[in-house]
């Protein structure tokens, strides 16, 4: 009962966020950052102001050969630029890109993978978002356990939202 309850919670919650950002997308029109895949909805994964974080990896979209260049990406490096097209889901550009320096940590310390609506200059768009993720990550979202894949705005909602409980 309580697990079919957190899930319960969670739909709602992802349904409330996707809304959110579809009339964001709809209305204002200025960049938003989404903490997570922007796959979900159709309007928010083709709209150009919508930028998706994911900072968890429980999907690699990788082959063998990416995932050891994602392995080694230095802090401010991305892969290049790919088309993910989940099924049921939206396709979108994505890649991957080291926020953090990676020594004396896991594999995928500092990694996260962004998503952005498909543009006819992928690679351009890449290097711009990376620069503005780069920048976001200053000041340091500590004492977060995931600090090292949290863009500051992210951090700043989630503190925001806790003091509201």
């Amino acid at each position: 009962a309580i697990e079919q309850a957190l899930h319960a919670v969670q739909r709602e919650r992802e349904l409330a966020e996707r809304t959110l950002a579809e009339r964001w997308c709809q209305t204002v029109g200025e960049p938003l950052l989404v903490d997570g895949s922007i796959s979900a909805s159709d309007t928010v994964a083709r709209h150009p102001c919508a930028v998706g974080v994911v900072r968890s990896h429980r999907q690699l979209y990788a082959s063998p050969a990416m995932l050891e260049v994602i392995l080694g990406l230095v802090e401010g490096e991305r892969t290049s630029v790919m088309c993910i097209a989940p099924r049921n889901r939206s396709p979108v550009h994505s890649w991957y890109v080291r926020l953090r320096r990676g020594v004396a940590h896991d594999a995928l310390w500092g990694i996260v993978r962004v998503e952005v609506a498909e543009s006819p200059n992928p690679a351009a768009r890449a290097d711009d978002v990376s620069r503005w993720l780069l920048t976001e990550r200053v000041p340091l979202a500590l004492p977060d356990a995931g600090w090292d894949r949290m863009a500051y705005p992210i951090r700043e909602c989630e503190e925001y939202l806790r003091a509201l409980t």
